[in-house]
């Protein structure tokens, strides 16, 4: 039986069929496989499984009933699922069906963030493929949290199918023709100031809607949890960045947290927002905090990161940050806009470095100078902090 591990999970694969010839044997090749680690839980992989008779059905409760049982059991065939259902199984055992699979070879890119990457897959349809360490669990949470924002009133589009691509998942949207809002200012820059009056109006829609406090992640502990993988920050920096986050008022209102114009797709004149894993609560400062990692700090170091990645000039995606900042805090006074702007400044360094330094979202030739560059404007303005 073949095994491997999987996002600290074990996983064994499943193959042909399991009947009365072979249930036993496969029990024990199971039980031999978990002697290393008996109490660990582990995962049926049955996209090789074609059939599985009562014998095989009471194997499986067999090791159920002794503690040995599956945490899941994934990939199932329609024909297998369905006596998984007929036989009452999936009412005690988790039971996934099987995934279709699709390709993305020639298919052209919407955008691409920390999870991964959306391509067009027709003129209906959008599909984002996960990076390879991404579980089938992440893919269902963002799933959750897009159904969730829609059900609160904010425009998003919820994937209908899961499927896989090569030995990495997918998630597939219906988008109506949509393009994006950075597909419109590359095509029609001349529209910049009316797709930034959208984007602004689209995110006081969103920073309206409250959440329940279980219900999304806080940005303030997702943010404690970056500055804890953040070992090459010096010691007065983290402590400073950590008592702004800690002293930071609980905020429910909704944040996409990668609000950037690739994740918002235009469809018959509406905003949609894509790319829900981010979606959190806060305070907009963590929204510009993301906006700022885009469109600034991706650029320091290398100026046509933002051609190769958005289409667009540095100049332009540093006029856009800014003209975003200008609208957003419109009638804000003074005092108020230079804490925002500090704010937004600091928390995007800090999920820059995150990005950069632990998931490793970069070219390995820049990494080195951009973590160096982006610990020093930290310290810098901390340090500047503590002389206000």
């Amino acid at each position: 039986m073949r095994s491997n591990m999987e996002n600290g999970n074990l996983v064994l694969y499943l193959e042909g069929r399991i009947d009365s010839v072979n249930a036993s044997q496969i029990e024990a090749q199971i039980l031999s496989a978990l002697e290393t680690e008996p109490e660990q839980p582990y995962i049926l992989d049955a996209h090789g499984l074609d059939y599985i008779s009562s014998a095989g059905l009471r194997m499986l409760l067999a090791l159920i009933g002794s503690g040995h049982g599956p945490a899941e059991m994934r990939n199932v065939s329609s024909v297998v699922y369905d006596v998984f259902e007929v036989s009452g199984f999936t009412r005690f055992l988790k039971v996934k069906r099987g995934m279709r699979e699709l390709s993305v070879d020639g298919l052209s890119v919407v955008g691409s963030g920390a999870m991964g990457t959306v391509y067009r897959l027709d003129t209906d349809t959008i599909i984002k493929v996960y990076r390879k360490d991404v579980s089938q669990d992440i893919i269902e949470r963002e799933k959750k949290r897009a159904q969730l924002a829609f059900l609160k009133g904010i425009p998003t589009a919820i994937s209908f199918d899961t499927v896989r691509v090569g030995d990495q998942y997918g998630a597939v949207f219906e988008m109506l023709k949509a393009d994006s809002f950075n597909d419109v200012i590359v095509r029609q820059p001349e529209r910049t100031e009316e797709i930034i009056d959208k984007m602004i109006a689209l995110m006081r829609t969103i920073h309206r809607v409250e959440m329940a406090p279980d219900e999304v992640p806080d940005c303030r502990e997702i943010y404690l949890n970056y500055l804890d993988r953040l070992d090459m920050l010096p010691v007065e920096a983290a402590f400073a960045i950590r008592s702004m986050l800690t002293e930071m008022p609980q905020n429910c209102h909704t944040v996409h947290g990668d609000m950037q114009l690739k994740n918002i797709m235009y469809s018959e004149e509406e905003p949609m927002l894509i790319d829900m894993e981010t979606l959190s609560m806060g305070d907009p400062v963590f929204e510009f905090a993301a906006l700022f990692v885009a469109y600034i700090a991706f650029n320091e170091a290398e100026p046509e990161n933002s051609i190769a990645f958005f289409g667009l000039t540095q100049e332009q995606s540093t006029a856009i940050y800014q003209a975003l900042l200008e609208k957003y805090l419109n009638g804000s006074d003074e005092r108020k806009r230079k804490d925002f702007i500090r704010k937004s400044t600091i928390l995007g360094y800090v999920r820059f470095l995150y990005l950069v330094s632990v998931l490793r979202i970069d070219k390995p030739e820049l990494m080195e100078a951009r973590i160096r560059h982006a610990a020093e404007m930290l310290k810098e303005l901390t340090a500047a902090e503590d002389h206000e």
